[in-house]
């Protein structure tokens, strides 16, 4: 049976019908594995997060580059910069794989 589902603008995200899905999603995931359901959260947080530290120590690289280059010495404190940046471009590249694995999993067991 369908129910068919309508969009009323001004009214939040919290009560609409799509959260209350999403709630029961999160709890049949919840209560089938605890420790995977809190792994995916963990991975989302952290693939959003990771962009915008990506922007801030590119930041701070250029920073210290022009710096180094104002004051007409070698760039010495750049090198951690870009350790830190390819750190977590890394972490990045992982992290979306890590989804896209994910993703393929739950289709191929027809959850999604």
């Amino acid at each position: 049976m369908c129910q068919r589902l309508t969009v009323r603008r001004g009214r939040g995200a919290i009560g609409s019908p799509s959260s209350a899905y999403s709630r029961q999603a999160i709890g049949l995931v919840w209560t089938t594995n605890r420790g995977l359901t809190l792994a995916l959260m963990l991975l989302a947080i952290g693939a959003g997060l990771v962009p915008g530290a990506i922007a801030w120590v590119g930041r701070g690289l250029v920073d210290a580059v022009v710096a180094a280059s104002a004051a007409r010495s070698r760039a010495r404190g750049c090198s951690g910069w870009v350790v830190a940046e390819g750190v977590l471009v890394v972490a990045l590249a992982a992290a979306q794989r890590a989804m896209v694995v994910q993703s393929l999993c739950a289709r191929s067991s027809g959850i999604a």
